[in-house]
């Protein structure tokens, strides 16, 4: 029953989303966590194709580089996450530990 778990609530949560995000036409796939910002006004979900963000009733892709954050947690002015680079970025790959020092910014600076 824990395995099927493991696969149940992340699709179902998939779904929850997919559903929420209506004509937006937001795209989550491969979700690697999942995250408030400490002033509790916006939800941060990092994804396979870069950051997706709910705020005021409303999802929007992030303005900022596809990366493809795993390891992902908020704190209290940025995040720290690992993972892979946007292929157009430049950066290596693997990037390593990042660290955003700005949330407006929403990526490494």
């Amino acid at each position: 029953m824990k395995n099927r778990l493991k696969f149940i609530i992340p699709s179902l949560f998939l779904l929850l989303v997919m559903t929420a995000c209506g004509n937006n036409q937001i795209n989550l796939e491969h979700i690697h966590g999942l995250g408030y910002t400490s002033d509790g006004k916006q939800i941060l979900i990092p994804a396979h194709n870069g950051l997706v963000s709910y705020s005021e009733g409303q999802w929007k892709s992030v303005n900022a580089p596809k990366h493809d954050y795993m390891g992902f947690q908020i704190v209290d002015n940025g995040f720290y996450s690992s993972g892979h680079p946007a292929p157009d970025s430049g950066l290596k790959n693997p990037m390593g530990i990042v660290k955003s020092t700005d949330l407006e910014k929403h990526y490494p600076s």
